[in-house]
Formats: C-alpha cells, structure tokens, sequence
C-alpha cells in the first residue's frame, strides 16, 4: 500500500484512549503517533490536566474527561471517534457498551481468563454492533504473535512452555498495580493444556522452574490471567501448553542496570530444516513491560482501523493472533528495542 492509500484510510474522528495518561496508556498514544502520524487521538481520563501534558507531546491530540460511572462515559454525545481502547479494568463494561452503541472497534487489554463472561456475554447478543478485540495477553499479544512467527520455523509443535520474568520494580502506574492485585487475589488455578486435554494446573502441575536470560533458576507459578495459553492452543494444534509467571529482579537489574522484561519460550517439535527437539528463544525488553504492551495495543488499533491490511475489520469477536499478521509484529517489536534471540 503506497502513502497516499493509507492517509485515506485515517479516519477524521480521533482514536478514544481511557486511561490514556496512565504509564502504559501514555506509552501507547506515543507509540500509536509513531506508526500513525496523522491519526487523531483523544486521551480520555479523569485527571485532564495530566492528560494534557500527553496530548501536547504527541500533537494532533486533545482530552475528554471520562467518568466510568456514567453509561455514555459522561461525554453527552459531544464527541465521535473511530475507536476506543481500555488501559484499565471497568466493572460496569459501560466503555464496551458505548463501542457498541457507536457501531465503533473497542480493545479491552485489563480483563483475565478466567473474568471474560460478562464481554462475551454482550458480543453474542450483539454480534453485529462491533469489532471487539479481546487483548487481555502477556504484554498485549505481542508475545503470542512473536511465537506464532517463531512457529513458522517448526513442520510441526508438539509443546510451547511460556516463563514470564517481571520485574518487582516493573509493575507499572496504579491502574496496573490494581491489576495485579485483583488477579493474583481472584485468580483460580491456571488452565493448561498437558497432552491434549484441558486441566487445571494443580498439585504437582502448578510450579515449574525456569533459568533467566543469565543462567539464575526462578520458581514460577502456572499463571491464569492472560489468554495466551488459548489463542495458541487454537492456532498452533500443540499438544502441550504452559504459561508460567514469577516476579523477582531481572538480569539486567542484576547487572546494575535498570529493569528489564524477560519472556522464555521453549518449543517442542520438528523444525522445516528436519530438526527435532526442545528450541530456546529469549524475549527481552530493555525498558521493561510497558513499551511491549503499548506496541501490542497500538498495532491491535491500527488493525481494528484498517490501517494496516487495507480494509477496517467488521464486527466480531477477536483475538490479535486472529488480526494481526505475526511478522508485521515481529518487524515492530524489533524496531521498537525487543531483542528476540534463539540459545543453544
């Protein structure tokens, strides 16, 4: 597509943020400007006076106050956008219902597993109302699509093992912060797939070992929250997956640098070249989570908004490996600073 054909495809009404002035919304409306310079962006919060400072920095930008308490938001129809993206949890679902009433592309990436009832419940009795892009991933699906690429490698998987290193310095704004809490207090076992069946992860399934980029061993627990283990159940036919989570310092951090994000995949199977065994890739960001996770909700918008691919998406219920083309995010992430390395 040449440069001409995609402005055309910018739509006039601005992209709606909610909580876009929190740490990792804030990172996303940056991040959005860089792959779209010229789409309209409003940062919807509840503090305008800091959203302001963000709309100010990236330019083509301004503020609503959002009150999610409200059912239109607390907007009276003032405004129109093209779409709506969620940085925080909202128990009453009033910004979905507000995409749906729009007829506009909503991206929620706040929700968990184990909590998605309610947004499924309100697609299916509006199946036609909206895109809706379920996003609730390991750093916005961007881990996921960057296994998918990976997969490529592989004439067939027989397990993918996912080992997630956050940093105890790196959970993020307040938003993110509440996040944590309410999952790792409301969280019910982890669902995994163990040779081809669904089970709970408990007993002797429920905690794994995992080394960090430098060799150091972590003991992580099968994590419930994000919907990664699915999405890649369905798109790759293994027959075993995992996702295993731990906080604790990173390499990096050990080293006397900042924090990092460190994401372990291990993948079972043959590869294209006749290979067979367990393959070693390392995923780290220098800057932690949330330039990773901005990147994946940004990417998850440009796709809802028929920027990239050419042609906006109809309403139904989605997931980013469903959207997203894995190389174009495997592309992005590398140009955004993800170092992705296979070891030995």
């Amino acid at each position: 597509m040449n440069e001409q054909s995609k402005m055309s495809n910018v739509p006039r009404q601005p992209v709606l943020l909610i909580g876009g002035s929190g740490v990792v919304g804030a990172e996303t409306a940056k991040t959005l400007r860089q792959l779209q310079p010229e789409l309209p962006i409003t940062i919807g919060a509840r503090n305008v006076r800091k959203a302001g400072v963000i709309a100010d920095q990236i330019g083509r930008a301004d503020v609503v106050q959002i009150d999610l308490e409200k059912p239109d938001l607390g907007l009276s129809g003032e405004k129109k956008f093209s779409a709506v993206a969620m940085f925080m949890k909202d128990k009453s679902l009033y910004s979905l219902k507000y995409a749906q009433n729009e007829g506009i592309p909503y991206q929620n990436i706040s929700g968990a597993a184990f909590e998605l009832s309610p947004e499924i419940a309100y697609f299916v009795h509006r199946p036609t109302s909206a895109p809706i892009l379920m996003n609730s991933y390991w750093l916005a699906g961007t881990v996921t699509l960057a296994i998918l690429s990976i997969a490529r490698e592989f004439s067939s998987v027989n397990s993918i093992n996912i080992a997630a290193l956050l940093d105890e310095q790196d959970i993020g704004g307040p938003a993110a912060y509440d996040d944590f809490k309410r999952l790792s207090k409301a969280g019910p076992y982890a669902l995994m797939l163990k040779d081809r069946k669904w089970n709970w992860a408990i007993d002797d399934d429920r905690m794994s070992q995992f080394e960090s980029v430098d060799g150091k061993v972590f003991h992580g627990e099968a994590y419930s929250a994000p919907l990664d283990v699915a999405g890649l159940a369905a798109a790759t036919n293994a027959n075993s997956i995992r996702f295993d989570f731990t906080l604790g310092e990173t390499a990096s951090r050990r080293r006397g640098e900042s924090f990092s994000i460190e994401t372990i995949i291990e993948i079972s199977g043959k590869q294209q070249t006749g290979s067979f065994g367990n393959f070693r890739y390392e995923m780290v960001h220098p800057k932690g989570q949330v330039p990773m996770t901005a990147l994946g909700v940004a990417v998850g918008l440009e796709h809802l908004l028929g920027l990239v691919g050419g042609s906006s998406i109809k309403a139904g219920l989605y997931f980013p490996e469903v959207l997203i083309e894995p190389s174009y995010m495997m592309q992005r992430l590398k140009e955004f600073g993800t170092n992705i390395s296979q070891k030995k």
